[in-house]
């Protein structure tokens, strides 16, 4: 009698409908500081205190870094719920919190994920749990990804060893679907007016090709908004 084969229930699979995947991802944005902005939303939710977006190489060699310091995943993490479309976070609830309890998560469906492949269509995730020594590295790409005929999408993955003290998060989009240079500047300048952390809460910043970085404050906000009307107070008043 041959053996019954029992599926691996550490494998990685990502279970969609092509068709609806295809316009999930190719049109869920097409401005590249929104689909930044869900990879910021995530790392928030996971209580990084610090988050570096990084601009490297230029033209078609682009990509686009956004590492972050949270919590990480672990393996059962990546396979039961960031490889989970649809998945809604909240349960029952009203308002989800981050792990710590301290934050109001602002992700719900597992969507966001989507969003990346319209900005580019190769994305690397690596991510190390707190307290594990397993850095765990999956690619996904694109084409791959809608050429695959059951729905069930297997991304390649590696594991490598990692400091146990270091965690996060850390995802990379290349293949940009654009070929014109991002401006690191503009890039933040975006990220200021979709964000609003305290200083003291978290420290977000853009790192540009040649490593200068660019808090992403308040004070950047302000300063971004075109000035209108000016008015002398007292003196300007009736």
């Amino acid at each position: 009698m041959s053996a019954t084969h029992q599926p691996d229930e550490s494998a990685l699979v990502l279970k969609f409908d092509p068709h609806t995947i295809e316009h999930l991802g190719s049109n869920m944005y097409s401005r590249l500081p929104n689909a930044v902005a869900e990879l910021v939303a995530n790392a928030y939710d996971a209580d990084a205190t610090e988050i570096t977006v990084h601009v490297i190489g230029s033209g078609h060699d682009q990509r686009i870094v956004v590492e972050d310091n949270g919590h990480g995943m672990s393996r059962n993490d990546v396979r039961g719920k960031y490889l989970r479309i649809g998945r809604n976070r909240r349960g029952s609830s009203l308002i989800a919190m981050s792990e710590s309890g301290k934050r109001t998560v602002s992700g719900k469906k597992g969507l966001g994920k989507l969003a990346l492949f319209g900005i580019g269509h190769k994305i690397e995730v690596a991510t190390t749990r707190q307290g594990s020594d397993e850095r765990l590295i999956v690619t996904l790409d694109w084409q791959e990804l809608i050429d695959t005929e059951d729905g069930d999408y297997e991304p390649g993955s590696i594991s490598e060893p990692a400091v146990v003290h270091e965690h996060g998060t850390s995802v990379t989009v290349s293949q940009l679907t654009r070929s014109s240079d991002i401006s690191p500047t503009d890039l933040a300048e975006s990220l200021s007016r979709l964000f609003q952390y305290g200083a003291n809460e978290v420290a977000l910043r853009v790192l540009g090709r040649d490593g200068s970085a660019i808090p992403v404050t308040r004070e950047l906000r302000m300063s971004s908004v075109a000035t209108e009307f000016t008015w002398a107070v007292p003196g300007d008043l009736p």
